[in-house]
């Protein structure tokens, strides 16, 4: 499958572009600077540099075109803008890629971006942005899945996983998280769902399979 990664020399970007080499996915990974570039190619990838905020339209459809597959793990971070990033951005990768007949899109996304009013006061603003992505998604032909981890860990993975909406809090090794979205890529279970995940006691595959039977919307 050949996937394209947005924000693939963030933290959680890295894991995704290495667990989907290791998969024996063809991975162009989209980065900002010379240095990353070198480093995605090092690790098996192929790079694109660029501006996510820059992109015109027709520039994100030839990054797309041809693609199996997209993962949105880019992010504005803090101290970044995240209606550019987060919203402006994505929703312009979304219809480059719905566009061009992308069958996947993965978007990692926020726990409590789906209500932004009941999130942190401090992430408000970024809760709001990812939530707009995320809604826009309904709105393309895209076989979306939208993934809402709770507080990221650099923690080593456990591989299980909760499942679950409207959840609470709870926090989530990044490894488990880059595991879900490459589950999620070739899971007929996850296309067109949206849904919170923290770390948990069940098998992530299982997990995720568990969508088919009680799909969360």
């Amino acid at each position: 499958m050949r996937v394209v990664v947005a924000g693939a020399a963030g933290q959680s970007g890295r894991l995704v572009v290495d667990a989907l080499v290791r998969e024996g996915h063809d991975v162009l990974g989209i980065v900002r600077r010379r240095e990353q570039a070198e480093d995605l190619e090092h690790r098996g990838a192929s790079a694109a540099l660029a501006d996510l905020t820059e992109l015109a339209p027709i520039e994100w459809r030839r990054l797309v075109d041809g693609a199996d597959a997209v993962v949105w793990a880019a992010g504005a971070g803090f101290g970044g803008d995240p209606h550019a990033v987060d919203a402006e951005a994505c929703v312009a990768a979304q219809q480059a890629a719905d566009n061009a007949g992308v069958a996947r899109w993965v978007q990692i996304s926020s726990l409590y971006a789906d209500r932004p009013e009941e999130g942190p006061e401090f992430l408000r603003a970024v809760l709001t942005a990812k939530g707009t992505a995320d809604a826009s998604l309904s709105l393309t032909a895209l076989g979306w899945t939208v993934i809402r981890p709770g507080g990221l860990t650099n923690d080593i993975g456990t591989g299980q996983v909760y499942v679950g909406r409207g959840l609470t809090g709870g926090t989530l090794a990044r490894e488990d998280l880059a595991a879900t979205v490459v589950v999620s890529l070739t899971s007929p279970a996850t296309a067109r769902q949206a849904f919170d995940l923290v770390s948990g006691r069940t098998p992530l595959g299982l997990a995720v399979a568990s969508l088919a039977e009680a799909p969360l919307g």
